[in-house]
């Protein structure tokens, strides 16, 4: 299984491996993660610390929160 996340600046690709969340950006491996048997394979600090290695550091706290937010919701919606 894998999805595109687009964005105006970057695009993210996850792939699931043997248990494993493979992330990309463009052609670079960002962060291998392990898939456990919560609802949300991941959580909040991790995928905000994702948004700010792919926009970026000098977006606002706020809208990197909100992006990391959306970014675990749509993690959610595909494993359900």
């Amino acid at each position: 299984m894998s999805f595109l996340r687009s964005t105006s600046e970057k695009k993210l690709e996850v792939q699931a491996y043997d248990d494993y969340l493979h992330i990309y950006s463009n052609t670079n491996l960002v962060t291998i993660y392990k898939i456990s048997d919560l609802d949300y394979n991941s959580t909040l600090d991790f995928q905000e610390e994702l948004v700010k290695m792919s926009y970026g550091r000098d977006k606002d706290e706020k809208t990197i929160r909100d992006i990391a937010k959306d970014n675990l919701k749509r993690i959610g919606e595909i494993y359900k």
